[in-house]
C-alpha cells in the first residue's frame, strides 16, 4: 500500500521541522514533498560565512528555557555545535538620553524583583521606580479581554516602565508598537502572573523561589546559538529530510489549495509552467499573506481573517570593524534603543562579543536593526542608503568613525507578522475554519509565536495530525 502523500508548502523553520518529524514517523520514502517560493530554504534564517566571519541575518538565537530547538538540534546531531552566549556579555544596555546605561539587576522581562539596582540606576527616575512599586499593592485587573502590552505594563508598572521597557524590550522582539501588540500572544506568562499572583513582583518572586537553584556559579545562558550560525538548523533539516527520501523544490510558489476527488489539489507555480499536485495532507506553513491567497477559493473567511495580520519591514546589517578602531569596550549584547531617543536604528548586537567563533579575535563584528512599526520607510531604501546610516548609528552610539573591512544586508519587507490585539481569537478563528477542512493544516510565525522554539513546537504538534 503506498503511503498517501503529505504536501508541505512553505520551507521556512516551521514547514521543514513538520516535514522531518512526519518523515521520521513514516520512515523512508514517506512521499513528503516541501516546496518553497524562495530560490532557497530557511525563510529569515539564513547566515552567510565568509573570510572567518559568520553573517546571522535573522535571529542567532533561541530561547534556552524552551526545550523545543534544543531537543530538535540534538536529534539532528547539532547538539555539540550548540553554544552558549559568553558569560562576560549577558547584560545589555540602553541608550538613555544619549548614554549608554547597563540594564539594572533583578528584572525579569520587565518586571522588577529587586528595587534597589532601580534606584541607583540612571536609566530610571526616582518616580519611575515609585510608580513601579505600585505594582505590590494593585488589585488585578477584573477584566479577561486582551490589551495592549502598553496597557498591561503602564497599568502594572507604569509609562516610565513601557517607554523604557515595553517598547525596546519586549515589543522590539517583535519590531512593534507595545501600544497595538497583544499582551496575550505575546507574553502570556506575564499575564498569567497577574492572574495567579495579582503582583506581577509579587508573583516574579514566587517563581524564582520555586526555580532551582543553579549549581554553577554563574547561572546558564537565556540564549542559545549555533556556532555556524542559524543556517547551521536549516541545512541539517535539508540533509535529513534529503536522507529520509523527501523530495526539496525551491522557486516553487504555492498559488491555490482546492478540494479535489481523493484530497486537496495544490497549484505550484514552476518555471514552465503551473503544477498541479495531489495530496492528502497539506501544511500551509508560509506568511499570512501567503496562506490568505492559497485558501482564497477554498476557505474565503479564513482568508479575509489571515488579511487583518498586520505585518512590517525590517532590515539588519552586519558590519565588521578591526577590532583596534573600536574603543568601546563592547561587554554587553548589545544596546538596546526606546524610540524617545530619536535614533534610527532600534538595536545593536555586539555579535563577536555576544558569541564565539563569529568573526577572527582582531574583527568586531555588529549588527544594526531598522525598520518596524516607528521606521517603516525602511522598506523603501536601498542598500547603499541603509549601510551609510548603519555607518553614522555606529559612530554616533558607539563612537566608530573608521570604514568597515565587511558588510552585509539583510532585507525582510512585510515578513514580520504583527499579534496585535485579539489575535488569539483570529488564529482560533482560522483554526476553527479550516478545521472543517480534512487535510489541511496551518502553522508558523503568524499563528503561535515568533521565535524559533514556538516555531519548532507549532511544526511538532502539527506533525502529529498530519501523521495520525
Amino acid at each position: 500500500m503506498t503511503e498517501p502523500r503529505v504536501v508541505v508548502c512553505g520551507g521556512g523553520v516551521t514547514g521543514l521541522t513538520a516535514a522531518y518529524r512526519v518523515a521520521k514517523a513514516r520512515g523512508t520514502g514517506a512521499g513528503i514533498t516541501v516546496f518553497e517560493a524562495s530560490e532557497r530554504f530557511g525563510g529569515s534564517l539564513v547566515t552567510v560565512r565568509r573570510d572567518g566571519l559568520v553573517f546571522d541575518g535573522g535571529a542567532d538565537a533561541f530561547v534556552a528555557a524552551k526545550p523545543q530547538a534544543v531537543e530538535l538540534c540534538r536529534e539532528l546531531g547539532l547538539g555539540e555545535r550548540l553554544q552558549e552566549t559568553r558569560p562576560e556579555s549577558r547584560n545589555v544596555y540602553f541608550l538613555r538620553r544619549g548614554r549608554l546605561v547597563r540594564l539594572p539587576e533583578g528584572l525579569v522581562l520587565a518586571v522588577p524583583t529587586r528595587f534597589l539596582p532601580l534606584i541607583e540606576s540612571p536609566l530610571f527616575s526616582l518616580l519611575g521606580v515609585a510608580r513601579m512599586g505600585l505594582d505590590l499593592v494593585l488589585p488585578r485587573r477584573s477584566s479577561s479581554d486582551d490589551e495592549s502590552i502598553g496597557s498591561f505594563l503602564g497599568r502594572r508598572l507604569g509609562a516610565e516602565a513601557v517607554e523604557i521597557l515595553g517598547e525596546p524590550l519586549l515589543a522590539g522582539i517583535f519590531s512593534g508598537d507595545p501600544n497595538r501588540l497583544s499582551m496575550a500572544a505575546t507574553f502570556p506568562q506575564l499575564v498569567e502572573l497577574e492572574r495567579k499572583h495579582r503582583s506581577l513582583v509579587l508573583g516574579a518572586l514566587a517563581a524564582r523561589a520555586k526555580a532551582p537553584r543553579p549549581k554553577p556559579a554563574r547561572p546558564p545562558s537565556a540564549f542559545l546559538g549555533l556556532q555556524g550560525g542559524m543556517g547551521e538548523l536549516i541545512e541539517a533539516l535539508q540533509a535529513k529530510l534529503r536522507e529520509l527520501g523527501c523530495e526539496l523544490v525551491t522557486q516553487a510558489p504555492t498559488e491555490r489549495v482546492e478540494r479535489g476527488e481523493r484530497g486537496l489539489r495544490v497549484t505550484i507555480g514552476r518555471a514552465g509552467g503551473a503544477e498541479v499536485v495531489e495530496a492528502e495532507r497539506v501544511l500551509l506553513s508560509m506568511g499570512a499573506g501567503g496562506i490568505a491567497r492559497a485558501i482564497d477559493g477554498l476557505v474565503p473567511e479564513a482568508a479575509r481573517e489571515l488579511r487583518k495580520v498586520p505585518h512590517v519591514s525590517t532590515a539588519s546589517l552586519l558590519l565588521a570593524y578591526e577590532r583596534r578602531a573600536v574603543s568601546h569596550p563592547l561587554d554587553a549584547s548589545g544596546v538596546l534603543i526606546p524610540r524617545s531617543e530619536r535614533r534610527e536604528c532600534s538595536a545593536i548586537t555586539f555579535m563577536s562579543t555576544k558569541w564565539a567563533h563569529r568573526a577572527p579575535d582582531d574583527v568586531a563584528l555588529l549588527r544594526v536593526f531598522f525598520g518596524g512599526h516607528a521606521r517603516p520607510e525602511v522598506r523603501f531604501m536601498t542598500d547603499g542608503d541603509l549601510v551609510q546610516l548603519a555607518k553614522a548609528e555606529l559612530a554616533a552610539v558607539l563612537g566608530i568613525t573608521g570604514e568597515p573591512i565587511a558588510v552585509e544586508v539583510f532585507r525582510w519587507n512585510d515578513c514580520r507578522p504583527q499579534p496585535v490585539v485579539g489575535h488569539n481569537d483570529r488564529v482560533k478563528r482560522v483554526r476553527e475554519l479550516l478545521g472543517k477542512q480534512p487535510g489541511l493544516f496551518v502553522a508558523g510565525s503568524a499563528f503561535d509565536g515568533v521565535g524559533i522554539a514556538d516555531c519548532i513546537r507549532q511544526a511538532t504538534e502539527v506533525a502529529k495530525q498530519l501523521v495520525s
